[in-house]
This record gives C-alpha cells, structure tokens and sequence, in this order.
C-alpha cells in the first residue's frame, strides 16, 4: 500500500472515530505569526490525509457574530482545535452575551472576556454531533505555555473539552485543577525541515538564540506597582461556608516564589506558589488550609465540590501571581546570554527587545570589565523564517520557558534543521534524547558549565557535527508536522 494511502486506510478500518468535519481556531498573527503558522501547517496535514478541516480566523466582533451563526447549527462538526488563545475572550467579546450563569465552583466569577453562552442552557461551544449520537463535539485546547495563563478557557465547564500541553507537570496541574477536563494529553510541538540544509561545516551562523526579551527589572517594578495594593488570596477562603476575610500583599508573594525559585530552579512555578502561601500564613499564625480558623473536619475535604472549589481558588491565585513566572524566566535568559559573553562566545539573538538588554550589558561591562564575546541583535522575523535561520547554523541555545517536564519548539526547530541543540534539562527530554549523544544539556543551577558546553561544542565541530546529524535524523521522525497529526488521530 502507497504510505500516502496508509494512515487513511487505518481511519476508515481500524475502528477510530471518523473525522468528518475539523475546525481549527485561530485569532490573526501573534507571537511573530507562530500561531498562524501552526493552525494552517496542522490544517495543511489534515487535509493530506482525507480529513476535512478549515481553519476559521476570528478577530473582530463580526467574525464572532458570523460563527455564531454557521456554528451553533453546524452539527457534522467532529473536533473544534483553538490554538493557544483564550477562545472565550475573542468569540466572545465583553459584554457581548451578559447572561453569564456558570456554576460558581468550577468557574468562579464571569472571565474577563465575557460570557460563553449564547443562551441561558447551552454553551456554544456544547455542540451536538449528528453522526455519533449523545456525544459532543469535541473541544481541543492546544497550550503552549504554564496552565496559569490560559485559566480563564480552562475553568469553563464545557462538556466535551480536552487539552494538549507541551510538559508532563502541565498536564498533572491541569488534571488536579480542572476535573471537569476529559481529557489532557502530552505532545511537542514539530517543526518543518527547511528546503536547503547548510552543511554543518558550511554554516554561516555559529550560536543562536530566538525569542523576546523583557527585562527582569521592569517585570520587578511592574510587580511592586501591582503589589502597592493589598490583594484577596482566596486559596483558603473559598472553600469556607462562610470565609473570613484575610488579605495578602502580592508582593509579598511574589518576593517568596521568586527566591525559592532562585534558590530551586528545578522546582515548578505552581510548587512556588505553594511554598510562598504556606511561608506567609505560617507567618501570620493561619493554617494553610485554613481549617484552623474554620473548622473543617476530614470528611468536609473529602467532598467533591469543596475539593473543586479549592482546586479552582488555587488555580485563581496563581494566575495572579504570573509575575513570578515571568520574572523568573527573564533572570534565566539574561544569565545564560551573560555567561555566554563572559566567556568569548558569539550570539546572534532573532527576537524583539534586545536593545535593552545590551544596554544593561553595558552596564555590567563597566563593572565586571569588558565582556570577551558580543551579542549581535538581528531583529525580528517571521515564525516561517526560522527554519531556513536555523538551517544555517551550528549550535541553538535555547532556554526552556520553565518546563520541567517537557519540550519547546525551538528544540525541534534546531534538531529537525541540522543544529546542535544546547538546552537546559527535563525529565522529558532525558527521557527522549541522549545527553551529550543527539543533544546537549546543562543544569540551570551551573550557567558556567553551560558557557563551557558551548564552547567546546564550537572547538570541536567534528564531534558537534556527528551529534547534529544524530539529532537529525531522532528529530524527522519523531518532530514532522506528519507525525504529530498520526498522533493526534490516534
């Protein structure tokens, strides 16, 4: 059988659940038009294989208005995808529907985007599919970042809603906090192979580094201008029949996820948070789970809906506190890059912000004393660029966004391009590559060592390029748009 034919074959044969109808969600070009170009890559695999799928781009309140219409009475739909946006809060624009009546303990007050109903029963997104009895179509939430930016998609109690994360303790956060989710699976992104791949010998390129730069220091002030202001943390209020009030300055909070990050860069953002609430309200003589002031006996956390309002008032609380994460991620990027020119090494950085970075390079020049290695900024550019960018170089640096447990985009984006890619660790990376064989990783908690991974990667291009090429060919065949949507069908 021609493979072309093969994975349909397997859908129409094998017992899987026919596709007849995919919708995928996008909203315009973010994130330097990533968004787009994952949604119209996966929709261009789709259709490869005989499934019938459109992409439907909302960005206005007529566009909404429009797939109210053609959707809420489309039932041959099998699968609605929203790629890595808050659905609700661009379908459904402030005020736009103001009948808002969710059940309170999953999902708390009305979402800043506005309702999602479209009439007092039925969320539009509840759809029923003509082909396959009661069930309903499916709502396929694929996130790209921590569950804590996407909280308000997540705590509505739709019916039929799944979600795709890209880190193992995602995916555990997200079962604990949302029960009501069907189902929650684990995929990295894939990336495409650019059509002319630079000998590594050849590469014009010697380090690269793509993404944005906020500085740490303006994400420090925005928090203490946040944190001027006393905050209601209701992680141990909400699950009280009548809560007492207690209030905790963000900044305070943010000051304590913050260290013990500094002081545990192996930890998770959300085991922060814990440590940060259980450090203060030891510290005000409160019992964490607030059963001091209130009383709850054993039986009381073992009912379903108080462990749901719990779960979700946690959720609520750190994605008030998403400062932290940010402010974390930016201290690690700025060390990693200072390291790098600390010790001669070259960057070329591709992403927005820079300019400020260098400026506080320059300050920590007059300091330390000159740096050996510079950072040369080359702007900003198309997500569909960054193959033929990565064809052309040797080693990617790159810098997890806080995944302890997963995998980024850009790492599929060097190995699938002939890089030699030099990451910090996961458990989910040691789980699939091979540590100084196919990719090279360096502890978070040793920037140094990083410094000196790189560079003897670049005084041994031999030996680099061996390990590039083994990163290649683990990468076609595991990372391709092609497999990532044969997983997704399974």
């Amino acid at each position: 059988m021609p493979k072309h034919l093969k994975l349909e074959f397997i859908i129409k044969n094998v017992g899987m659940r026919s596709y007849e109808n995919i919708i995928i969600l996008k909203k315009g070009n973010v994130c330097y038009g990533s968004t787009s170009y994952f949604a119209e890559r996966i929709n261009e695999e789709f259709k490869k294989t005989g499934i019938s799928s459109e992409i439907v781009d909302i960005n206005s309140k007529e566009d909404a208005e429009r797939f109210v219409q053609k959707y809420e009475r489309l039932n041959e739909v099998t699968d609605i995808i929203d790629f890595n946006t808050d659905i609700f809060s661009y379908i459904f624009p402030k005020n736009y529907y103001d009948n808002y009546n969710a059940e309170s303990y999953v999902a708390g007050t009305e979402c800043a985007g506005g309702s999602v109903k479209y009439d007092r029963e039925n969320y539009i997104f509840d759809i029923k599919n003509d082909n396959s009895g009661s069930d309903y179509v499916k709502l396929w939430h694929i996130i790209l970042d921590h569950p804590l930016y996407h909280n308000s998609v997540l705590r509505q109690p739709l019916k039929n809603i799944r979600v795709v994360c890209l880190d193992e303790t995602h995916a555990e956060y997200i079962r604990k906090h949302y029960s009501h989710i069907k189902e929650v699976i684990v995929m990295p992104l894939p990336a495409d192979t650019a059509k002319n791949l630079v000998p590594y010998n050849e590469r014009s390129r010697d380090v690269l580094f793509t993404g944005t730069y906020t500085s740490s220091e303006d994400i420090v002030a925005l928090a203490m201008r946040s944190g001027g202001d006393s905050v209601e943390i209701k992680n141990f209020q909400t699950m009280h029949k009548e809560p007492a009030q207690e209030f905790i300055n963000s900044m305070q909070i943010f000051n304590k996820m913050a260290g013990y990050l500094l002081e545990n860069p192996c930890e998770t953002i959300e085991n922060a948070y814990t440590f940060a609430l259980g450090d203060i309200t030891e510290e005000k003589g409160i019992s964490f789970e607030g059963r001091e002031a209130t009383k709850e006996t054993d039986e009381d956390f073992q009912d379903e809906k108080v462990l749901r309002k719990t779960a979700a008032a946690f959720a609520d609380g750190l994605e008030l506190n998403f400062l932290a994460d940010m402010f974390i991620r930016a201290v690690i990027r700025e060390e990693l890059l200072m390291e790098m020119l600390r010790n001669g090494i070259d960057v070329d950085i591709f992403g927005h912000g820079w300019e400020k970075f260098v400026e506080k390079c320059g300050n920590v020049e007059k300091s330390e004393g000159r740096f050996k290695g510079k950072i040369n900024i080359c702007g900003e550019v198309d997500y569909r660029q960054l193959p033929e960018l990565y064809a052309d170089t040797k080693i990617a640096l790159n810098v997890l966004p806080w995944f302890k447990a997963g995998q980024h985009d850009r790492i599929a984006l060097a190995m699938c391009n002939g890089c030699v890619c030099v990451t910090d660790e996961s458990t989910y990376l040691e789980k699939k590559f091979v540590d100084g064989e196919n990719i090279f990783m360096y502890s978070l908690e040793d920037m140094t060592g990083a410094a000196m991974l790189v560079r003897d990667l670049l005084t041994h291009p031999l030996e680099a390029a061996r390990a590039a090429a083994k990163g290649y060919v683990c990468a076609v065949s595991s990372l391709s748009f092609k497999k990532y949507i044969e997983i997704f069908i399974n």
